[in-house]
């Protein structure tokens, strides 16, 4: 066998991240066609009642993912005038306008980028340093220090040591500069939109990127508009929880007129379901795979109990799927079509969700050797994966066809299908990227 299709061996097992450390940034490449790319974006809809928004904002603004709640609103008063600097930055300065051009547009926020001095910094930082340090991707930070004096002392910086002031004047977006270039665009949207004033994270929350599902990545139409509101010059850093919510609701009121007479948004149990988050944010701890499908039913289990048909109820049987592919159950087919039944109860075909669901599934058969399936599945949901701009998932979607194509011994598999395919790797994870090197001939 070539080099090239032993490649494909690797693919079977979804292999999208290189072996061992990196030192340095990948090398970037344009996207192979911008037709349709980005087309559902914004995504989702604000057709819900302005008094369950207003509730919603409060819990966005002043509350913290640790489960703290900040006293005082903040946000900046100042113009956001955003810098970024670090090895790489460079790269993505075209990507970094295109998001503060939208981010402006649809909120009103003055935001854009210039030079120093900056009151919203993007750092790349080195990776090898960060990423032992943490099981986040990225994070944001109060203040700018420097890499060094952020690993001596996180505490200052940290949301916790801010819960008593009225007003935030400069942050940091911390990016690892050593991960795949789809990573740092999904940090640039997540982190520059939080570091706004918009600090929490919240499961049970369907169509938003404040919510560590990560389900989408480009802000969605109820991200913008908690932002809007946010900004409005009615709203001002030093509010108690109490006033931002009687403003909130008051211009909401007037700029969303979809949310009069409308639906209540599903209910935000964030306090409930605290263990059971951070339960599966530490999952990926457990090698032992007896303990870890165990683990994995019981907070599956919990959601169904708590909260049966609904966010959280979805992300518990998906969870579960996960665990059971990851683990080679074999019941991971029969776990996955419940799952996949479950969250299009809950959220409806057309959800995100669901297509990255059924991604995991073409995942699922090609490991069992079902190519044509595979290849079907990933056929299907690729258009869907670039109008909401996922690009992580749209070349995880040609590298299965790929494969898949390659099994079936369809004569254009290592002409133009493995082309594609190498053309979205390199845009999703990088031009050196050893996935990337291997699809090419």
């Amino acid at each position: 066998m070539t080099v090239r299709t032993l490649a494909f061996a690797m693919l079977a097992l979804a292999a999208v991240t290189a072996c061992g450390p990196r030192t340095e940034p990948y090398r970037t490449a344009p996207i192979p066609t911008a037709e349709g790319f980005g087309a559902a974006v914004p995504a989702g809809h604000t057709v819900y009642d302005n008094a369950s928004l207003a509730d919603l904002f409060v819990l966005l603004a002043h509350g913290l993912e640790n489960g703290d709640s900040r006293k005082w609103l903040q946000r900046f008063e100042e113009p956001v005038n955003v810098g970024m600097t670090g090895p790489g930055a460079e790269d993505y300065v075209p990507f970094l306008n295109d998001l503060l051009d939208e981010i402006r547009r649809e909120t009103k926020i003055p935001i854009s980028a210039g030079k120093a001095p900056h009151n919203l910094l993007v750092q790349f930082v080195p990776g090898e340093d960060f990423l032992p340090l943490t099981s986040n991707q990225c994070m944001v930070i109060f203040g700018q220090p420097d890499w060094k004096t952020l690993v001596e002392d996180p505490v200052p910086y940290s949301g916790r040591a801010t819960l008593e002031i009225d007003r935030q004047e400069t942050m940091s977006v911390i990016i690892p500069d050593t991960i795949e270039p789809y990573k740092v665009r999904e940090c640039l949207l997540e982190e520059i939109t939080q570091a706004l004033g918009t600090a929490n994270d919240l499961y049970g929350l369907a169509s938003t990127i404040f919510n560590d599902d990560n389900a989408h990545s480009w802000p969605t139409r109820i991200d913008y508009l908690m932002l809007r509101v946010l900004y409005h010059p009615d709203m001002k850093s030093g509010l108690s929880k109490a006033r931002s919510r009687d403003i909130a609701l008051r211009l909401l009121e007037e700029i969303n007129p979809d949310g009069r007479d409308a639906p209540p948004l599903p209910k935000i149990q964030q306090k409930r379901f605290k263990s059971w988050r951070r339960d599966l944010l530490s999952h990926d701890e457990i090698e032992d795979p007896v303990f870890a499908i165990t683990k994995a039913r019981q907070i599956a289990a919990r959601a169904r109990r708590l909260a049966p048909d609904s966010a959280y109820d979805c992300t518990g049987a998906s969870f579960m799927a996960s665990v059971a592919r990851h683990f080679d159950a074999p019941d991971e087919i029969t776990l996955l079509n419940e799952a996949l039944e479950l969250c299009e109860r809950v959220h409806g075909p057309e959800d995100i969700r669901i297509a990255q669901m059924r991604l995991q599934k073409a995942y699922t058969y090609l490991d069992a050797k079902q190519y044509a399936e595979a290849r079907r599945e990933a056929e299907d949901i690729v258009e869907i994966f670039k109008a909401h701009a996922l690009d992580g998932n749209v070349a995880a979607a040609y590298i299965i066809q790929t494969a898949a194509a390659w099994k079936l011994n369809d004569p254009n598999w290592d002409g133009e299908i493995l082309e594609r395919a190498a053309a979205w790797s390199a845009f999703a994870y990088g031009d050196d990227h050893e996935l990337t090197n291997k699809l090419r001939p």
